[in-house]
This record gives structure tokens, C-alpha cells and sequence, in this order.
């Protein structure tokens, strides 16, 4: 079972994922999406509800019933529905380990958030946001050297080659002949000061010129910490 708490919404789901191959035989086990349904209750404050539940699950279990997946072979195995079933005409009973103890239903008032417009969710940090370079991101079926000697074409005094990446390893300047490639790369300029919005357009322009652009990303600074990481290796 598990939760996901937010400000507005709650999801409580179990995490097993999905088993596409028994899907609408009926004999999947219940168990995970029953407890994440309890800590709904609990959550809601139905805390006498959800140990009367989770006390006759326990009972069940504890009795032997079990599903295919799991308890014990000897025994038959009940599908989904029969398991339910068997929960259901168990509540009242208590296992005798482990029982649960709920205070008395408490619901809690659920403020109802009627937005207008979408949270806006933005960053305590005061520091000054300003822009050092950027990531190319190329396709190219070329070795690195000759991607570098491409894109040093595009470089100015201000704004520098620093680094060619691939599946997130430097191949450029330095790396290993001995890191296999695939046709993305990632190409990295910076400078060594802050870079206006018309000097990142430029740049991008003149390199469409030149090599096969298909993304590109800002590389920021908060204060003096780079916002951005780096290629292994680099």
C-alpha cells in the first residue's frame, strides 16, 4: 500500500504495478489495494472503520484463506471475489495477534479548494538567476572530434566549447575510445559571465547552420552555484 500527500489531493494506490497477464481472471490478490483503501480511512479520520477492516483482513489471513499467490499449498486457493467475500463475512472478529485499535470515526472537514488558476510553484531562494551557457543537443553519427571541430565554428571570444557528452559521459576533450556512442550528443558552450537572451538566440542560429540541432537548454546560476550538472568525467 502507499500514500502520496499533497496540499489539494491524496492518492492512495498499491505499488505492485499492473499484471496485464492475469488481467480479468479474477485471481489477482486484493491485499495491497485494501490496506492502501484503510490508510485512506485513517487518513480521513474513519480510524474506527479502518481498524474494523483491517482487523477482519487479519483475521482472514491469520484463519489460512488465501489467495494463489501466496499461504499455503495444501490448502485451496480462493480468487478474488471469494477472498473479498471471506473478509466481508469476517467483520467483527479480531486475529489474535496483532489487532488493531482504532479511536471512534473523527471525520476531518475537507476544505474544498475551488482554484481559479493553476499553483504557481516557485523557488524560496533569492538568489540572482543569470545564464552561463548552453546545451546543444545533436544528432550526429560523426566521432567527437569532428563534432568539436564543427561546433567550435559557432563559438565566439565570450561564449566557449567546453564539452561534448554522450549518454552522459565527456567524449570531448577528453574521454575513452572505449565508450560506446550513440547518435545524440550533447554539446556544452559557457561563459564565463552572464549571457543575454539575444547572445543565446545568436548563438543557437549560427549553430543551426551547422550542425543537427534538435534541443537546446539554458545553463543557469543561482548566485555563484551552477543550477545545472555536469557530464561524467567533465
Amino acid at each position: 500500500p502507499s500514500a502520496n500527500i499533497g496540499d489539494r489531493i491524496c492518492i492512495f494506490e498499491a505499488v505492485h504495478g499492473t499484471a496485464p497477464d492475469i488481467a480479468g481472471k479474477g485471481i489477482a490478490n486484493p491485499t495491497a489495494l485494501l490496506l492502501s483503501g484503510i490508510a485512506m480511512l485513517n487518513h480521513l479520520g474513519l480510524t474506527e472503520s479502518a481498524a474494523n477492516i483491517e482487523n477482519s483482513l487479519l483475521y482472514t489471513l491469520e484463519s489460512g484463506v488465501h489467495t494463489g499467490d501466496f499461504g499455503d499449498r495444501a490448502t485451496a486457493s480462493l480468487n478474488t471475489s471469494g477472498f473479498a467475500q471471506a473478509i466481508i463475512e469476517n467483520f467483527g472478529k479480531k486475529p489474535t495477534q496483532g489487532a488493531k485499535v482504532g479511536a471512534p470515526n473523527n471525520p476531518i472537514s475537507i476544505a474544498e479548494s475551488n482554484l481559479k488558476e493553476n499553483v504557481m510553484m516557485l523557488s524560496k531562494s533569492q538568489e540572482p538567476e543569470t545564464i552561463v551557457g548552453i546545451d546543444f543537443f545533436v544528432e550526429s553519427t560523426e566521432q567527437p572530434n569532428v563534432l568539436a571541430e564543427k561546433a567550435k565554428t559557432i563559438a565566439t571570444d565570450k561564449i566557449k566549447l567546453v564539452n561534448i557528452s554522450n549518454r552522459g559521459t565527456q567524449v570531448w576533450p577528453t574521454g575513452s575510445v572505449y565508450t560506446n556512442l550513440t547518435n545524440i550528443y550533447g554539446v556544452r558552450f559557457e561563459s564565463e559571465s552572464a549571457l543575454s537572451q539575444d547572445e543565446i538566440n545568436n548563438l543557437i542560429a549560427n549553430a543551426s547552420n551547422v550542425i543537427k540541432v534538435i534541443s537546446v537548454e539554458s545553463l543557469l546560476k543561482l548566485g555563484e552555484n551552477k543550477a545545472y550538472s555536469l557530464a561524467q568525467g567533465q
